[in-house]
Order: structure tokens, then C-alpha cells, then sequence
């Protein structure tokens, strides 16, 4: 009867150890794949013409054109594989320099459609520019983010930098820069 007992006893541990090790290793197929690694570059449209209050499609300024190659510059170096613009005069001016250097073709979005399933499939992996409005680009850092962290853009201010980073860990982070440049008045 002790044996029998015994017998019982280390099966029912040997039982109890073997649930234990299945419930720490999950898996392949529940454990989820990893994301690329993904930045996304932000900035509003550069300066534009205020002159005439009835044009809702003015062009850039001649300091705009100025922060437009700035920008240029600037992304010139950062690997940029795909570029976003509104269809808007402005922002398309904006990007061109940075067209120029890169040799990619632009994207038209609409800044109430950009953030979607297929829109972050499409990016994965990438370095993307998106130009867009003083609304439009807080918004849309807002929803990569899941977060609400940023505000309109002041009427005056162009030269915010809003970056975008997804880790291959899935964590997700951002920050806002100013770029002055030294050539911009």
C-alpha cells in the first residue's frame, strides 16, 4: 500500500513539473512577430503667402523656398524611403527639395485618412516624411502615438519636428524638436 502510495505521489509531481514547463514555453505560433523598426518625420508646411486672405492654395514665401531646402538638408542624410504630402501648393512646394535629392516619388494623402491599417503595413520598416497643416501633423503624431500629447500649431511656426519611432520591441516614442537653421530669417 506505501508503494502504491509513493508511486502515486511522484507521478502526480512528475504531472505537476510538466504543466509547469508547457505553461512557460509558448508556442510559435502564439508568440507574435516582431516589428521593423519604423521612424516617421513630421513637419508642417514651410512659410507661406498671406497676402491675399481669399487663396485657401497660396504658395510658399521666399523664406518658405529657404526652409524648404533646408529641410532638404536636413532629411539628406536620414535614408528617407517614402515621402507623404497633402495635395495642397504649399506642402508640395515644401517637400520638392527633398524630392530632388532623393529621386522618390511623393504620395498624396488626405490628413483625414493617412492613419490606417494599411497605411502603418505600408510603412513598416521604414523611414517616412510626412508634410502636412498645423492641425493635420499633431494629429496624426497623436495617433502613432496613441496619445493625445500635442497641440495646434501656432499660425507662426514652422519649423517643429515631430519624430516618431516604433522599436522592433513594440515600444513606440516620440519627441518635438525646433530646427532653426541658420540661413532662415
Amino acid at each position: 500500500m506505501k508503494y502504491c502510495f509513493l508511486v502515486a505521489l511522484i507521478f502526480l509531481m512528475s504531472c505537476k513539473n510538466d504543466l509547469k514547463k508547457s505553461q512557460l514555453v509558448k508556442p510559435t505560433s502564439e508568440t507574435q512577430k516582431p516589428v521593423e523598426k519604423t521612424i516617421y518625420y513630421l513637419i508642417r508646411h514651410a512659410e507661406k503667402d498671406i497676402t491675399d486672405s481669399t487663396n485657401h492654395d497660396p504658395h510658399l514665401t521666399g523664406q518658405g523656398i529657404v526652409r524648404a531646402k533646408n529641410w532638404a538638408n536636413f532629411f539628406g542624410d536620414k535614408s528617407i524611403d517614402m515621402v507623404y504630402s497633402t495635395e495642397y501648393t504649399r506642402t508640395i512646394q515644401t517637400v520638392i527639395p527633398t524630392l530632388d535629392q532623393t529621386k522618390l516619388e511623393l504620395k498624396f494623402y488626405n490628413p483625414d485618412r493617412l492613419y490606417s491599417k494599411e497605411f502603418l503595413e505600408e510603412t513598416q520598416g521604414k523611414i517616412v516624411l510626412i508634410v502636412g497643416h498645423q492641425s493635420s501633423v499633431p494629429n496624426l503624431v497623436n495617433k502613432l502615438l496613441n496619445e493625445q500629447r500635442y497641440n495646434k500649431i501656432e499660425a507662426d511656426v514652422y519649423n517643429n519636428l515631430y519624430t516618431v519611432v516604433f522599436e522592433s520591441d513594440g515600444s513606440i516614442h516620440g519627441k518635438l524638436e525646433k530646427k532653426d537653421f541658420p540661413d532662415q530669417t
